[in-house]
């Protein structure tokens, strides 16, 4: 968040938070101030803007791991598809939308993912979140703060460990689909795949990647045949996504 800001525009942003339940709101004594995040958008398309998240100060105390995230494929792995002179490639595409705002994080990851500074309670009245952090005081006996630290409860464009979770949990949503097969994953820490069925694909965070080749004679028997390798792979993430509550562009 600038340090020039509208505080109308801000309200607006907290109000979608709040109503995709990614708003956390928290006694500001339960926040480290040092972990104080920044927002700021980045234009997207006509219709909406990126959000992004200054969170330099939390990322430097923290201790990055990184797993998933170092197998990533590059683009260099294509120049391995073995194409002959006969052979024809397809390519098929896939683009996850608002990937990381799917993510719902932890209170904990909350608290170290404070926006901005502490605003005034009375602002949240009509929030869900504001309702949350009264029944949680409640419960523990404690008294409502006249103040409260607007946190994000998600998965920022910015934090360090994002990439690192989006490209896991995606890749899970994949195999349970029947996609992802060992012999046909793209990896920058292996080898081109050996591809039985003359397919691979890669996923790198929120897209994805297949690749099908076939002799070049074979196009036309493709349309009246059983699906290809490429076909059935989509079909099953198309179902996946349906069960993870995901949505493709």
């Amino acid at each position: 968040m600038p340090r020039q800001y509208d505080p109308d525009e801000m309200a607006k942003v907290f109000a979608r938070w709040d109503a995709i339940d990614r708003l956390w709101l928290d006694d500001p004594e339960n926040v480290d101030p040092r972990d104080r995040t920044e927002l700021f958008p980045v234009l997207k398309d006509a219709d909406a803007d990126r959000q992004l998240w200054d969170r330099r100060r939390r990322n430097a105390r923290e201790r990055r791991v990184l797993f998933h995230s170092r197998l990533m494929p590059h683009a260099a792995l294509l120049t391995a598809l073995p194409l002959r002179k006969n052979m024809v490639a397809f390519g098929s595409l896939e683009d996850l939308e608002s990937f990381f705002m799917q993510f719902k994080g932890t209170v904990a990851r909350a608290r170290s993912t404070p926006v901005g500074r502490p605003i005034q309670a009375k602002m949240f009245k009509d929030s869900n979140a504001l309702r949350v952090l009264q029944h949680g005081l409640k419960r523990s006996g404690k008294s409502m703060p006249s103040w409260v630290q607007p946190c994000f409860k998600g998965l920022g464009m910015g934090d360090q460990a994002a990439p690192d979770l989006a490209q896991g949990s995606h890749e899970s949503v994949l195999r349970s689909g029947g996609c992802l097969k060992q012999l046909e994953t793209l990896s920058s820490k292996a080898v081109f795949p050996v591809a039985p069925a003359n397919y691979v694909e890669g996923v790198v965070i929120d897209d994805r990647l297949g690749i099908q080749w076939v002799p070049r004679e074979s196009i036309a028997d493709m349309k009246s045949g059983a699906p290809a390798r490429d076909q059935q792979a989509f079909s099953g993430s198309a179902e996946a996504y349906v069960k993870a509550n995901l949505s493709v562009n």
